[in-house]
């Protein structure tokens, strides 16, 4: 509603900021869900369905692979939406239908794979989310390229970093119900981090694009960024840290030392303090 709303105000350019900052949000929370669901699927539906159909896994993986890339078609339809400009995306939706059912239907009728549908349908999905939508918001709604590209970078940064935690987990994870949960927890803690790693940045570019952060003097920037840019350095001090066991302490000490776990102590203190205070 607030995209629409600045939208029809005449605040153009904001609008397209909050589009494309909520386009990457949206992104970031569906990854959250769906990262941990592709690897583990498996072991969910055959603890919910026990006997569980053929394809029904590879099947669902596909859809979750859908819901991921087809986040950028939901959060570019809003702008269109706002700007009345949502012929151009009807027209294709229909042909991009009709000529998906009457392929699918040919290749079946030939013989080929069932799995055609879900690639068929994975085709439609990245046709939309990287060609059609955007196409139509260059062209019809005055977003630029360099915009576009910048919003399915952030994305990707997230993503690419997320699979590089989420891959050997699901690798070398056992596929029981306890390594299950072990990498549901380590995947979405994952993609939790990567998110936070460029909040200071998101928060940096949302500020200056306001006329209020334009105007700021540099130590008032800094300022004001500065909670964000603590949060980004407490995490990357979090990833540095290894377990070790001494006895029946767990001491987490730090991989490199020149990164320092100042912060992160300090996190540690005030949870304890926090704890303290609740078990009065």
């Amino acid at each position: 509603p607030q995209i629409i709303k600045l939208y029809a105000a005449g605040d153009k350019e904001a609008s397209k900021r909050l589009s494309l900052s909520t386009t990457v949000y949206c992104f970031d929370l569906v990854l959250l869900l769906g990262l941990p669901a592709l690897f583990v699927m498996d072991e969910l539906l055959h603890l919910w369905l026990v006997d569980v159909p053929e394809y029904a896994v590879v099947f669902t993986q596909f859809m979750v692979v859908g819901q991921i890339i087809g986040t950028f078609s939901a959060a570019f339809y809003a702008p269109m939406l706002a700007a009345n400009k949502i012929k151009s995306n009807s027209i294709a939706a229909v042909f991009f239908g009709i000529g998906q059912f009457v392929v699918l239907y040919v290749l079946l009728k030939l013989g080929f794979d069932v799995m055609w549908v879900q690639y068929l349908y994975l085709f439609m999905v990245v046709g939309f989310a990287f060609i059609v939508k955007p196409y139509i918001l260059y062209k019809e709604i005055d977003y630029t390229l360099k915009e576009l590209l910048a919003c399915y970078w952030s994305c990707s940064k997230v993503l690419l970093l997320s699979l590089t935690f989420s891959i050997p987990a699901g690798l070398y994870l056992s596929d029981d119900l306890a390594g299950s949960i072990l990498k549901i927890i380590v995947m979405g803690s994952s993609v939790l981090l990567s998110s936070c790693l460029f909040l200071d940045r998101v928060a940096k570019q949302k500020l200056l694009g306001t006329k209020m952060g334009q105007n700021m003097k540099p130590e008032e920037r800094a300022e004001y960024l500065k909670p964000f840019t603590l949060t980004s350095i407490l995490k990357e001090e979090m990833m540095n840290l290894r377990e070790e066991n001494e006895g029946i302490n767990i001491i987490l000490k730090q991989a490199n030392r020149g990164i320092r776990k100042d912060k992160f102590s300090a996190f540690e203190y005030g949870l304890y303090y926090i704890k303290q205070e609740e078990d009065r």
